[in-house]
């Protein structure tokens, strides 16, 4: 798999376009509900695009409590 920079850029770079915010509002310890103010059909279409772009389908439980790219990439590498 693609080292953890490449896979948490990709996965900033799909949230930036989902939510339409400027790169410098997103870090890795970013917010999605808080700091971003990320609704539930944004996080639908954020997650949706993730899976596309590595081939991963992420369990919904997981996916819940993600609520930073932090959170996240760590399912990502290890998503079926």
């Amino acid at each position: 798999m693609v080292d953890e920079m490449a896979v948490l850029d990709k996965v900033r770079e799909i949230l930036i376009l989902v939510l339409d915010v400027d790169d410098t509002e997103v870090g890795s310890h970013t917010s999605f509900q808080d700091d971003l103010e990320m609704n539930s059909l944004q996080k639908i279409e954020f997650i949706a695009r993730a899976e596309r772009s590595f081939g991963r389908t992420l369990e919904l439980g997981e996916v819940a409590g993600a609520d930073t790219l932090a959170d996240l990439i760590p399912l990502l590498r290890r998503a079926v």
